[in-house]
């Protein structure tokens, strides 16, 4: 197994551990924002997985889309997480307003970023199966974020800390939900769906092995995020970002190992 791969997986386990010693923290009570933790950790998983890429000796294109994308992905998740400063100053109503302000423009700037991340990441398989629509591809979600971005905009979400649960309730308004989404599964179930079958009717294992493991991951991604948006408790918060966290790992490690194996 690569270095690289062994290093994530022990990074995933690493994470997982303190996403869960938060979550045990949380349950003996305590004003401590669970959320900030979790999404700190996995914008640093996808940052480091970022710079990993961009200083590997193969070089190409494709490998290239992937960097940016994780690049991309973790800024979104990583502003997100940063938004939750003020429940780091002495407890008041006022500072958690301004929390509720501030992770208003986290989640619509953070979600910017994602959006570019999927018009990124939609050119990969685009580019295999037909390299014809990547670049119409990547028009139609960059159309389809700046939409949702205005009208995340327009009807701001109103965030709030629960210290019940340590969860960050980010009260999205139902029509932005839908469409967020929309562009995730739009973005990522087709190229799961694309990789998957690939990979199955594939002879080389190199190439099966790692089409499996791009699909697999954006599949599981999928799952986490809108058991993530129905999470009112603590332990189920947890789960949904464990099973996010799983999924980026799943699929990094498919980018990984195209690189270790130079297919």
């Amino acid at each position: 197994m690569d270095r690289n791969i062994r290093l994530l997986i022990i990074l995933f386990f690493t994470s997982a551990f303190l996403m869960a010693a938060g979550t045990i923290i949380k349950f003996r009570g305590g004003h401590f924002p669970l959320s900030a933790l979790n999404w700190l950790l996995i914008g640093f998983i996808t940052a480091w997985v970022a710079l990993r890429l961009f200083s590997s000796d193969r070089k190409d294109s494709q490998l290239n889309t992937f960097n940016l994308f994780f690049i991309l992905f973790s800024l979104f998740i990583s502003i997100m997480a940063f938004a939750h400063f003020p429940l780091f100053l002495p407890h008041s109503t006022a500072n958690h307003e301004l929390f509720s302000k501030i992770m208003h423009w986290g989640y619509a700037v953070g979600h910017i970023f994602l959006y570019l991340a999927l018009a990124v990441f939609v050119r990969l398989p685009l580019n295999w199966a037909s390299p014809r629509l990547k670049n119409l591809g990547s028009a139609f979600f960059l159309l389809l974020g700046g939409l949702t971005t205005v009208l995340n905009f327009l009807m701001p979400s109103l965030p709030e800390f629960s210290h019940a649960t340590g969860v960050t309730l980010l009260n999205v308004n139902p029509l932005v939900g839908k469409l967020v989404a929309l562009n995730v599964v739009l973005a990522w179930v087709p190229s799961a769906i694309y990789f998957i079958v690939k990979g199955a009717r594939s002879r080389e294992k190199i190439i099966r092995r790692r089409a499996l493991l791009l699909g697999t991951g954006l599949l599981i991604a999928t799952i986490g995020g809108p058991l993530h948006d129905i999470s009112q408790q603590a332990i189920m918060f947890f789960i949904a970002d464990v099973v996010v966290l799983a999924g980026i790992v799943i699929l990094a490690s498919g980018v990984m190992y195209k690189e270790e194996t130079g297919a």
